[in-house]
């Protein structure tokens, strides 16, 4: 039998590439398509040398320090050592030595794709944990200015029902002004609690010991989102999911491995065909490093959980040569099902990071529009309140409804920065070669 190699575009393809999943280099990307990697990290000082760390800082730093990377680097070294193994001059003896050495070496391959997925997925979660700790930051800070805003609300109305004329504020409107303030500062200690995690959650991501101080720099989650808008109209291009998809298929680690073990799974049927001399035969499983994991299961369109098809490949095969030589061609056609299994699981998770992306762009229009009206809203409404025109709970309700639109907006800002960063996963950072020119 001989075996036609699935892999050759897709190895080449992952192990050539040297797109990033970094979000940082958005602004780049409207001068090309093709990104290069970050440059090395710089740290900048702060107070009590804290560093203060970008976005591409935070990406190097996980290079480095992450231990899963370190893990797969030694798994490929693992491979080396298991290829020297197969190249030996006793492995050559036996009549399935040549395959045996083809196999190993497609080990070695399935390796180094294996170090690029992790790679892949350590960016990706550098990028969202590093979206999460702005995004934090910036409801914090909502939270912060609501509990200050009522304060200064409380001594207006305070100074008004001082003045004994008052005709819109009463001793229950200080109460409830009062309670609506200890309500804030509850959520100011939520959102405390919840910048504390998303830094913890940041330094394990890049892999830094847990007493490593850091801050990030003083960015907003709206640069995301408008240097994005900026790229599409002024290179006049639009998200072309086909062209996502195509991506995922040619560039996506898992998709290189799941075809690399179809070909090694193949070549099992010459090494059980040349192996005459066995009842009991070993498999390449039994000696060979191949590296094909199963990838993610995935929530689409928020009901539809596709799972994937893991490999498989008995340590041993048992019976005559015919039958054993059967099996592997058999196990060999279902790592042909893996392969297309996969295929079309990265090719959805391109096509649903794509909707997401047109989805959470429309978000961000409709709530800029609500937090513009409802500002304005506040904005007459505290006017009338402090000529004792207004009374407090319509006051209150204005102030509520501008605070949840500028909270919502920011978690839309968030949605969309965290829709980039899947997409970048999704496409094996290959995401500005995406875009298409917009016919319109």
């Amino acid at each position: 039998m001989v075996c036609t190699s699935l892999k050759t575009r897709l190895l080449q393809g992952v192990l050539l590439g040297t797109a990033t999943l970094s979000l940082s280099l958005i602004g780049t990307a409207a001068g090309t398509a093709q990104e290069k990697g970050p440059a090395p990290a710089v740290l900048k000082s702060a107070p009590a040398s804290t560093m203060v760390l970008t976005l591409d800082d935070a990406i190097n730093m996980s290079i480095q320090h992450q231990p899963a990377i370190r893990a797969a680097q030694l798994s490929y070294e693992s491979s080396i050592s298991a290829k020297s193994v197969a190249d030996s001059f006793f492995v050559g003896l036996v009549p399935e030595g040549r395959i045996r050495r083809k196999q190993a070496a497609s080990g070695l391959n399935a390796a180094a794709a294996n170090v690029q997925q992790v790679e892949m997925e350590t960016k990706n979660a550098v990028n969202r944990t590093y979206l999460g700790v702005i995004f934090a930051r910036e409801q914090l800070k909502v939270a912060s200015d609501a509990v200050e805003t009522l304060k200064a609300t409380y001594k207006v109305a305070e100074q008004l029902l001082a003045s004994g004329d008052s005709k819109n504020v009463t001793k229950d409107d200080l109460d409830k002004l009062d309670i609506y303030v200890k309500l804030g500062e509850a959520k100011v200690g939520e959102a405390s609690v919840g910048m504390i995690r998303a830094k913890a959650a940041l330094r394990e991501a890049i892999g830094l010991d847990y007493q490593t101080q850091f801050e990030v720099e003083d960015g907003k989650l709206t640069r995301f989102y408008e240097i994005a808008q900026e790229f599409t109209k002024s290179k006049r291009v639009k998200l072309c999911c086909n062209t996502a998809a195509d991506m995922a298929v040619r560039y996506r680690p898992e998709l290189a491995q799941a075809s690399i073990l179809a070909d090694v799974t193949c070549l099992e049927t010459q090494a059980q065909q040349a192996n005459i001399l066995h009842f009991y035969a070993r498999t390449f499983a039994a000696s060979t490093d191949i590296h094909a994991k199963v990838l993610p299961s995935q929530l689409i369109n928020g009901d539809y959980r596709p799972g994937p098809v893991g490999p498989e490949m008995p340590t041993y095969l048992i019976g005559t040569v015919s039958k054993r030589t059967e099996r592997a061609n058999i196990l060999y056609s279902r790592a042909l099902a893996v392969v297309d299994k996969a295929r079309g699981l990265v090719a959805l998770e391109a096509e649903d990071g794509c909707a997401k992306f047109n989805r959470a762009a429309d978000q961000i229009e409709l709530q800029r529009i609500a937090v513009s009206k409802s500002a304005a809203l506040y904005k007459n409404a505290e006017k009338f309140f402090r000529q004792d025109q207004l009374k407090t709970d319509a006051l209150l309700t204005a102030y509520g409804l501008d605070v949840k639109n500028r909270s919502d907006l920011n978690e839309a800002y968030y949605m969309f920065g965290m829709t980039l960063a899947y997409l970048q996963r999704a496409t094996a950072g290959h995401l500005w070669e995406c875009f298409i020119s917009d016919s319109k």
